[in-house]
């Protein structure tokens, strides 16, 4: 299905939703989600949505006391892909912009979120070739926990944690965070293994020529 723009008002709504192997909708705009929790644009099960303009949503209350991440101006679950051309955008209150969950998200534009920019978790993977900003207080650029990988085009701005990699909180494999512009941010990497904070290295740049490399 193809339609000229997305939106949803209801608090928890989501603009833009696919959901399965054959679901596929193509937004020619932007797909915008006013209401507290909305989601601009997800999917889920193999679904994929594909936004050639901006997306804008609240996001808010993206972390759960439980520990999980339930929200984001864009989300992918297993196996979903989200395509932005534009921006994505995150308004809520502790909101995040991007969200993959053993899925796939690519956004050709600057991600924004209030908590964080990017989360992956469970083998995701993330590509966003802008910057990534993440504006509230003790706020994290890009998390990624247990075999994902993400990659940023440019810089990567938060209150707390640039980049952020967790281990051993569901897998044992290590996730890989590639960022080609600058970090910003008071803890520039933090490494997590079973939830205790380890310290980092710098190594030498192989295999990433280039690249500043660092290890635990």
């Amino acid at each position: 299905a193809t339609v000229t723009n997305a939106s949803a008002t209801g608090n928890d709504g989501r603009a833009a939703f696919a959901l399965g192997e054959n679901a596929e909708l193509t937004v020619e705009g932007d797909a915008t989600a006013t209401g507290v929790g909305g989601i601009g644009a997800e999917a889920t099960s193999a679904g994929l949505v594909k936004v050639e303009g901006n997306v804008t949503a609240d996001g808010g209350h993206a972390f759960d006391p439980g520990g999980d991440y339930e929200h984001a101006a864009v989300a992918a679950w297993s196996g979903g892909m989200v395509i932005v051309e534009g921006n994505v955008t995150a308004t809520g209150s502790n909101s995040i912009g991007v969200l993959a969950a053993g899925s796939y998200v690519i956004v050709e534009g600057n991600v924004t979120g209030d908590l964080g920019g990017a989360y992956a978790t469970a083998s995701a993977s993330i590509r966003i070739d802008g910057n990534v900003s993440a504006t509230g207080s003790l706020g994290f650029g890009v998390l990624a926990t247990d075999d994902c990988g993400v990659a940023i085009g440019g810089n990567v701005t938060a209150d707390e944690v640039g980049a952020w990699i967790n281990i051993g909180l569901e897998s044992d494999k290590p996730s890989d965070i590639t960022i080609d512009g600058i970090i910003n941010a008071p803890n520039y990497i933090q490494i997590n293994v079973e939830s205790n904070v380890t310290l980092f290295e710098f190594v030498d740049g192989q295999p990433y020529e280039g690249y500043l490399r660092y290890v635990f």
